[in-house]
């Protein structure tokens, strides 16, 4: 992360009219192999943040329309905003949300840092698994406050509704994520 605000300072100093957007997490994140059969098969969302820890979830759409519409407004140079989703949910909020759309109990399990690492580390190899444990790490400490945002300023400025993440939710076919023939 230090390497990330180090160049969005450097852009922002520059004379280059940049407008730096950062995202929070993405809900696209649920829908990776290691996640979408958890929660559909086995009624467990597992994920590498404390169960209270309130994030706002952000869809790679919302993030896109952001993107595209600070595109259009030059005015906005020299500015940095962090982009979530509509609203900061906890892992209880989310697995409320899946409990309600799959019509079944849903768990939040807050994964282990090492233990995460190692699943990493195993699938994708080291360093990789390393060093996105490493960016976890962050966020369940310094990092937090990044992952709870307000969106006001820059849905205003841009005139972008961000998704919610039940509705997200229910855009998604998860029996054919989960179970892939």
């Amino acid at each position: 992360m230090d390497i990330k605000f180090k160049v969005a300072e450097k852009l922002n100093s520059s004379d280059l009219p940049v407008i730096t957007i950062q995202p929070t997490l993405y809900m696209g994140n649920m829908t990776a192999p290691w996640a979408a059969p958890s929660i559909v098969n086995h009624g467990t969302l597992a994920y590498p943040l404390p169960e209270q820890q309130k994030v706002s979830w952000v869809s790679w759409e919302s993030m896109g329309q952001y993107v595209a519409a600070a595109v259009e407004h030059p005015e906005l140079a020299g500015n940095s905003y962090r982009i979530g989703g509509a609203e900061a949910l906890s892992g209880a909020d989310m697995a409320g949300i899946y409990a309600n759309h799959l019509s079944k109990p849903i768990t939040y399990y807050p994964i282990a840092l090492n233990d995460f690492k190692a699943g990493l580390n195993e699938s994708i190899g080291e360093p990789v698994g390393t060093e996105i444990a490493k960016l976890y790490t962050w966020f369940t400490g310094d990092g937090a406050k990044r992952l709870d945002v307000d969106n006001s300023e820059i849905t205003k400025a841009l005139g972008i509704t961000p998704d919610h993440f039940k509705h997200w939710v229910k855009s998604i076919d998860w029996q054919s994520i989960a179970n892939p023939t």
